[in-house]
């Protein structure tokens, strides 16, 4: 069942092995990974500069958006600049920096992209009155139902109206006009 006593076994990533359990396997000894693969002090002392220059990174942020009322490209910049500095502080050098920001860029590219098609089929709606066809056309059964079987549809109908509308309040307002 057990493999016998002092055989070692892989646990964890880290390197820690089992030496020894009881036959009833409740007991696990687990030797601690050597000292040789714990970071260096120099590479400590790299964390620590790279989460300060985040911490200032956040502190500029938070001064600049209560003192001169920065906005989104002020952050933006803030963060470009921690993440250069971070990466630098953290022994990435230029290129190491560079590569590990495109990176990240090319990540997030996906992401922008739904963003900007979400953005722009909401305008559409919006603008178009689109979504005031929609909003009559999902409510106009419920005029001519009797106000119990009206209540109860008011808890399907509004599923549908949150594929095409952008928020909440939007939601809100489509259904006081379904309702007139």
């Amino acid at each position: 069942m057990f493999p016998e006593s002092r055989q070692t076994w892989s646990l964890t990533t880290e390197g820690g092995r089992v030496l020894s359990w009881r036959a009833d396997g409740r007991e696990i000894l687990v030797e601690t990974p050597p000292a040789a693969d714990l970071p260096s002090p120099s590479t400590m002392t790299r964390h620590v500069v790279v989460v300060s220059v985040l911490g200032g990174g956040l502190a500029a942020m938070i001064a600049g958006a209560i003192l001169w009322s920065w906005g989104i490209v002020h952050f933006t910049a803030v963060l470009l600049g921690v993440g250069v500095v971070a990466g630098l502080a953290g022994g990435l050098k230029l290129r190491g920096t560079s590569n590990a920001i495109q990176e990240g860029f090319r990540r997030l590219a996906y992401a922008a992209v739904l963003i900007g098609v979400a953005r722009a089929i909401s305008v559409v709606l919006n603008q178009g009155s689109i979504l005031d066809t929609i909003t009559n056309a999902l409510f106009q059964p419920l005029r001519a139902m009797p106000p119990t079987g009206t209540g109860l549809l008011m808890f399907v109908f509004p599923i549908f109206l949150v594929l095409a509308a952008v928020s909440g309040t939007a939601i809100v307002v489509a259904i006081r006009m379904g309702l007139q």
